[in-house]
């Protein structure tokens, strides 16, 4: 982002307090997998049309639009990481759900380990990032609608109630489909 390096910084952690209003408003109201999903799509969204602002941008009003969209990509993120680690260990069973943080933790530090490359990958194509990251929200995005809803359900304790809870969920979208 371009301007003041200390604002920058002081914005970027001030744009997550309405995701932090708007996380608490939602997630019992609308259930963890849409919170999720649209918190993604802003993030997606928002990163992507970041990208292609950045490619094309030459006045300092596109600039500043840029960096306004770069800041709602944090926002969509934001509210997504909380949603998620509210969400993850609800679908899997308790026998493995140790197990199955365990895993999504070493993806995330992985991701973290090479975010920090995202800069270095920038300076040489501006865009790149914006792309990568856009376009990796908003596959999880559509990775999502898979997932089942676990607002106000049992979870489930075994692997066998958790293959019961997938397939509950696949056939009430047959018997709706079949309506």
């Amino acid at each position: 982002m371009s301007g003041n390096m200390y604002l920058n910084f002081f914005l970027n952690g001030m744009v997550e307090l309405p995701g932090i209003f708007l996380y608490l408003f939602t997630i019992n109201r609308y259930g963890r997998k849409k919170t999720c999903v649209m918190f993604h799509a802003i993030a997606g969204i928002s990163l992507s049309m970041t990208a292609v602002l950045n490619f094309t941008a030459g006045t300092p009003a596109l600039k500043g639009f840029a960096s306004a969209l770069s800041f709602a990509g944090k926002f969509g993120i934001s509210g997504s990481f909380m949603t998620i680690f509210l969400y993850t260990p609800e679908i899997y069973p308790t026998n493995l759900r140790a197990l199955g943080m365990g895993l999504a933790s070493a993806a995330s530090r992985i991701g973290g380990m090479i975010s920090p490359y995202a800069a270095m990958f920038g300076a040489y194509i501006p865009w790149g990032p914006g792309v990568v990251f856009g376009s990796l929200s908003l596959g999880v995005t559509v990775l999502f609608l898979w997932l089942p809803e676990t607002t106000g359900k049992e979870l489930p304790d075994t692997l066998e109630e958790a293959k019961n809870f997938y397939v509950l969920k696949d056939n009430k979208k047959k018997t709706k489909m079949n309506s």
